[in-house]
């Protein structure tokens, strides 16, 4: 039975995607559950236009994950924390914080998550952070921490 997917579905197919499967499938677990639906040519191309879009979608964000790559190539951040004789941080920097750093430097707006800390910043020093824009495209930028 051909059907069009209507979301993703694990280990059968996207959403979309014009798929074969058997009827008691289809009837039993993918059209009562408003996964999938029958493939008509009206909604053929309907899903092959929605797939377009997808795809035109997805450079352009990729596209952006690349400006903003450039753009923190070469950029370095000093934070002033309070610290010990020894230069030990009495609290660690957080991911939270530096994103709020790159916001007022940049005007870039990131989620935490998307930073990948080498370790967690506890003491004075230069660190690189890699922040991780795309799938594909990963940008990075120097943490100075001075005490």
């Amino acid at each position: 039975m051909k059907l069009i997917l209507l979301a993703d579905v694990q280990k059968v197919g996207r959403k979309n995607q014009i798929i074969e499967v058997k009827a008691g499938y289809a009837r039993n677990f993918l059209l009562p559950k408003g996964l999938a639906a029958v493939a008509t040519p009206t909604l053929m191309k309907q899903a092959e236009a929605a797939k377009a879009q997808a795809l035109e979608f997805k450079a352009k964000i990729a596209e952006e994950a690349k400006q903003i790559a450039q753009k923190l190539k070469d950029l370095k951040i000093t934070v002033q924390k309070k610290a010990t004789n020894k230069g030990s941080l009495y609290a660690a920097v957080s991911e939270s914080e530096i994103v709020e750093l790159l916001e007022k430097e940049t005007q870039i707006k990131l989620d935490p998550s998307m930073l990948k800390l080498p370790e967690v910043i506890k003491k004075a020093g230069e660190y690189k952070i890699e922040i991780e824009l795309s799938k594909d495209t990963t940008g990075h930028f120097k943490l100075v921490v001075k005490s």
